[in-house]
C-alpha cells in the first residue's frame, strides 16, 4: 500500500523501524526509507531509532529513563514498555500452543530479549563441509520468536566464508555485518555477526549466527527449520512451540 504523501510515508517508516527486530528487516526498511522519504524525514527516522536504543537500555536495566529520554513525560516513561510491545512474555495469549515435556513456549520468552547459554551441539554445514560447530552457543530468546543461535567466532571455519559489503543496524544489538559462502559468486548472505554490540548484548560480540533456511543447521543432530517469514533468522526445533512470529498477520506480535 502506498502512503499518500511524504509526511505519511515518513510516519510509516518510523513505525516500521520501531518494530523491526532482525538485521535483514532493518536493512530492508532502511533502504525503503531512503527511496520514499526526503532527507529531513530520514533524519527523523534516525532520531527515532536512537530514542528506541536509549529506551531499550532503560528496560534492560542499563540506563536511567529520565536521562535517556527526558523529552517524555513521567506517564509516558512508565507506559513506554506496554505501548511498544503487545506481548512481553508475562502471559501467554490464548492461541499459544501448550508446551509438552522438555519443550519451551516462545510466549514465555521475555521482551526485551535475553541471552541464554546452551551446551547443545550446534553444527552448520554446506555441501559436505562443516562451516561451524560449537557446544557453547548463546541463544537469543525473545517473545513470539524461535531462538536465534549465536556461535563463538572461534568455532567457525572462516576459510569457508567471505565478508560482504552489506550491513544493517538492529535496534537492540547494534551494527551487523554479513557473510556468504567463500565459493558463492552471487554473494548470498548466509550468516551475520555483531562486533562491539550494544551493552545489553555484549556477550555475543564476535559471535556468528546462520540462516537455517539458507544453509543446513543442526541442534543435537536435529535439522533446524527456518522461522516463518522472509526476513527472520530464528531456529525452529522440536524443543520450542509457537505459533511463531513471521507468518502473515503476525507483525504486531
Amino acid at each position: 500500500m502506498q502512503c499518500p504523501n511524504a509526511l505519511s510515508r515518513g510516519i510509516c517508516v518510523v513505525t516500521a523501524v520501531r518494530w523491526a527486530d532482525d538485521p535483514a528487516v532493518v536493512v530492508h526498511r532502511a533502504r525503503s526509507a531512503h527511496k520514499l522519504c526526503t532527507h529531513r524525514l530520514v533524519n527523523l527516522v534516525l532520531k527515532r531509532i536512537n530514542l528506541v536504543h536509549e529506551l531499550f537500555e532503560v528496560l534492560a536495566g542499563n540506563a536511567d529513563i529520565g536521562r535517556a529520554a527526558p523529552q517524555l513525560s513521567r506517564r509516558e516513561q512508565l507506559g513506554y514498555r506496554s505501548r511498544m510491545w503487545r506481548y512481553t512474555g508475562q502471559e501467554r495469549p490464548d492461541f499459544a500452543a501448550m508446551p509438552g515435556p522438555g519443550q519451551e513456549s516462545v510466549w514465555d520468552y521475555p521482551r526485551p530479549p535475553r541471552l541464554a547459554p546452551t551446551a547443545e551441539e550446534v553444527e552448520v554445514r554446506s555441501d559436505g563441509l562443516r562451516l561451524a560447530f560449537s557446544t557453547r552457543a548463546l541463544r537469543v530468546l525473545e517473545t513470539a520468536s524461535p531462538p536465534t543461535y549465536y556461535l563463538p567466532g572461534e568455532d567457525v571455519d572462516w576459510d569457508l566464508l567471505r565478508p560482504l559489503n552489506d550491513a544493517s543496524f538492529c535496534e537492540w544489538k547494534g551494527r551487523a555485518s554479513y557473510f556468504a559462502l567463500a565459493g558463492d559468486s552471487l554473494g548470498a548472505a548466509i550468516a551475520w555477526r555483531y562486533l562491539q554490540p550494544r551493552a545489553s548484548f555484549a556477550a555475543i560480540d564476535g559471535h556468528v549466527s546462520f540462516y537455517p533456511g539458507r544453509v543446513p543447521c543442526f541442534v543435537d543432530g536435529e535439522r533446524v527449520r527456518p522461522q516463518p517469514g522472509q526476513f527472520y533468522g530464528g531456529w525452529v526445533t522440536d524443543r520450542v512451540v509457537g505459533p511463531f512470529k513471521g507468518e502473515p498477520g503476525t507483525g504486531h506480535w
